[in-house]
């Protein structure tokens, strides 16, 4: 028996002795998990005000049924440490937030009676547990931040199941009793994904707590990422004849193999193209329930399109790992830490953290790679040598790597994992992998940019094309050499951090999505990278006034079209291929326009096409190096022409302004960019003067459904011009009124940034009907009528 203990606790943001055994505690608020110790705001604070000791009380009942059985709460997480008492008595503690932990309470329960339980929540960064000691760019939060339940099992269970797949014939189960049994028999069954018995099998075993079993999977639907195909594996503990435990566990058929030439799944060559994610949302840090950490998977595969994700820098919600299962997202998860080794003390808790993350997150098929060292950090040949071989003890077949950012670093693990930060956007993407390890020897680059060029939303087109193409030119330059088997980049999105890090304001700006998960440029490099749907993004606003001097940039364009036409107006201007000249190993290259003009000067002045072809060129060059760019010889060309057409230098800046610098465009020009593939129009934008703008809103779920705890919705704001493209520069004052069964996460009032922002608006608890309204000023702009639906768990 499973039972959610997610609503209705008790929270004070402090301890005091007295508390332990209290029913009630004076000061104190109702709070539902995930919960965190202190809201936030966006940026700007203190981030000493959330490490502090909080109080977590709940009253629950269990009926004298549950007599003589095992009753223990599970907690998915904690952040950073905590005691956990029942009926005013100690009943267990744990260290470290990032990993799962069970309190057995059996000797502490009362039954058919209230049972008070107090867990008092220590989230200051304690020295001895990873990932705290020095400084860590991000940061850690505070609270019972993922979900907690309780369990009643039989006094023998089956702790876990692992499974590993072998060469997609056959798995082999490692089992894990409570304790020593004298006898039993497991009974064990592969059921696919109709529901149907595909393997079975059962043995009887005496006189020992764990076996490990192998059971053939035959005709093996394989796992992959076009078809990411699960089973379950059902088993039985069977003791004098009586089944005490049933579990049920999910896998899947897979092989995935990092080699000198490549990452292998299923004996195909992936490259992989990814990006880091911290766990870590606007306003309530790390307490986010399922829904939200789903969507960001689905954001990773389905919008950017990426094949990988590494969740840095420590394990991640079992949510988010589900997802990745569920719709074919390959993952890599790695141990808590940043740069910094501790003590002893320290290290022994690192690893029992290593030991924790392999047993909780072994069943994932997505999960192609397990890491083993603290990013980032020096070598440590004891240290590193201990974690590899705790996952090994349990994981003999998977991958295993360590990521440094330094060169012939000591590789104790399979997989050469390297943050690789050369690049500066002049030089080179990466660094050859032969100048990092001289071993031929399975190569993965585990971050790149970031840091080396932080781009908020709002920053002038310029900046923001920068960065978008950094990544671009990164995610080509490893494709050239065959032993990288790809590279993730540095990030997802933005995150808040510690004072000694980001752009001052608590914020880290190295996400290719902001805090609130919508784009910037940069996304549009990895959204671009695939053939399932037509993705073209005009990366400019053709506004001169946005840049340096005024003087004409190239515009970068990325799409995964075959060739786009230029039209200004209905006047077709020109063709633009794909830069596979600079570009010739992405999939598919950005489109750099530098010529929007095309004839349309030449014809509409008069002006023979081989001279319009001269003077463009000509005004071209000095719409993008300036004039003193001009030399004698060219100055003299271009009088002669003037000269020619009978026109005078007045003409010719005349031409220059109509013609090059777009100052012209008023309202009823603009230029349309139309995608061709396979001679056929599959996706156009227009680009142009911004008017008649409007706001966009979009929600991630139409309904609330509550599954055990709370729901979140959240709901995009984004103003547009007539073309519907993002005005970047906008922050309006945007209000959100939620009520009924709802209420809204963070501020009421919030202004856009960069032309949008994201509200996340939660459940309480409650069924019944909701009304969420959205305000520009005082004008209403969309009403969003919805429910919650509560599923009791």
């Amino acid at each position: 028996m499973r039972k959610n203990l997610n609503y209705d606790w008790q929270f004070i943001p402090d301890f005091k002795e007295e508390y332990i055994g209290a029913k009630n505690i004076s000061g104190t608020h109702r709070v539902n998990l995930p919960h965190t110790i202190k809201e936030l705001p966006y940026n700007y604070f203190d981030e000493e005000s959330y490490q502090t000791t909080a109080t977590y009380l709940k009253i629950f009942r269990l009926s004298i049924a549950s007599l003589n059985k095992v009753v223990r709460l599970h907690f998915e997480g904690v952040m950073n440490k905590c005691e956990v008492f029942i009926n005013g008595e100690k009943a267990g503690e744990h260290q470290g937030g990032y990993t799962a932990f069970d309190v057995n309470i059996s000797r502490f329960i009362m039954f058919d009676r209230d049972n008070v339980l107090l867990v008092k929540v220590d989230a200051s960064e304690d020295p001895s547990i990873p990932p705290f000691g020095g400084v860590i760019d991000y940061l850690t939060y505070g609270g019972i931040y993922r979900e907690v339940y309780l369990e009643v099992l039989e006094p023998e269970y089956l702790e876990y199941a692992l499974i590993s797949p072998i060469d997609n014939k056959e798995i082999e189960i490692q089992y894990k009793l409570r304790r020593p049994v004298d006898e039993y028999r497991l009974h064990y069954q592969v059921i696919d994904a109709g529901g149907q018995m595909v393997s079975d099998g059962e043995a009887r075993y005496e006189n020992n707590e764990g076996v490990v079993v192998k059971l053939p999977v035959p005709n093996a639907h394989l796992w992959d990422l076009d078809d990411p195909y699960l089973y379950q594996l059902k088993t039985e503990l069977i003791i004098d004849h009586k089944v005490v435990d049933t579990r049920f566990d999910r896998f899947g058929m897979r092989t995935a193999t990092f080699t000198p030439e490549g990452f292998y799944l299923n004996g195909r060559r992936v490259q992989l193209i990814g990006l880091n994610r911290h766990q870590a949302y606007p306003y309530v840090g790390y307490a986010m329930p399922k829904s939200q950490q789903r969507l960001d998977a689905y954001l990773l595969k389905d919008y950017l399109h990426c094949n990988i994700v590494r969740s840095s820098h420590y394990p991640q919600s079992q949510h988010f790992y589900d997802c990745l299962d569920e719709i074919g997202l390959l993952g890599f998860i790695e141990v808590p830490g940043w740069q910094h080794l501790g003590d002893d003390t320290w290290k022994k808790n690192l690893i029992k953290a290593t030991e924790e993350m392999v047993i909780q997150y072994f069943n994932h098929p997505a999960i192609v790679i397990f890491g083993s060292r603290v990013d980032e950090s020096v070598d440590d040949h004891a240290l590193y040598t201990a974690t590899y071989n705790k996952i090994r003890e349990y994981d003999k077949y998977r991958a295993i790597g360590g990521v440094r950012n330094f060169a012939n670093s000591e590789l104790l693990e399979d997989v050469y994992t390297y943050n690789d930060f050369i690049h500066d956007g002049t030089n080179e993407g990466v660094t050859k992998p032969k100048k990092v390890i001289k071993d031929n020897v399975p190569y993965l680059i585990t971050e790149h940019n970031g840091h080396m060029h932080p781009t908020k939303k709002f920053d002038p087109v310029p900046n923001r094309v920068d960065q978008a193409l950094r990544h671009a030119r990164v995610i080509n330059d490893a494709m050239e050499y065959p032993q990288i088997s790809g590279a993730i980049g540095w990030c997802f999105a933005d995150y808040n951090t510690h004072k000694q890090f980001g752009s001052g304001d608590r914020i880290c700006y190295h996400g290719v999505l902001d805090m609130y998960r919508l784009p910037k440029y940069a996304a549009y490099v990895y959204r671009s990278q695939t053939d399932e749907e037509p993705v073209l993004e005009v990366c400019s606003n053709l506004a001169i006034g946005d840049l340096d001097k005024m003087v004409q940039q190239p515009v970068v364009i990325f799409s995964n079209v075959d060739y786009i036409k230029l039209f200004k107006g209905e006047q077709e201007i020109g063709k633009i291929l794909p830069d596979k000249e600079h570009y010739p190993h992405l999939k598919h290259a950005p489109f750099i326009v530098h010529d929007l003009v095309g004839d349309i000067m030449a014809k509409k002045e008069g002006i023979e096409a081989s001279d319009g072809e001269v003077i463009k060129a000509l005004m071209l060059q000095i719409a993008s190096h300036g004039f003193d760019s001009i030399s004698l010889l060219q100055k003299s060309k271009m009088l002669k022409l003037l000269k020619k057409y009978n026109l005078t230098v007045a003409d010719a800046t005349r031409l220059y302004s109509t013609y090059f610098t777009n100052l012209a465009l008023d309202g009823a020009d603009y230029y349309r960019f139309v995608g061709m593939k396979d001679e056929k129009e599959v996706i156009s934008k227009s680009v142009g003067v911004p008017h008649d703008c409007k706001y966009q809103i979009a929600i991630s779920e139409p309904q609330f459904e509550e599954e055990g705890t709370y729901d979140v919705m959240k709901i995009d704001v984004t103003k547009v011009d007539q073309f519907g493209n993002q005005v970047d520069y906008a922050n309006d004052i945007i209000r959100i009124s939620a009520m009924g069964a709802v209420e809204n996460i963070g501020p009421n009032t919030a202004s856009l940034i960069g032309g949008s922002l994201s509200f996340y608006v939660r459940s309480k608890g409650l069924r019944g009907t909701a009304t969420i309204k959205i305000y520009a000023g005082d004008l209403l702009i969309r009403e969003i009528a919805t429910g919650v639906i509560r599923n009791e768990g």
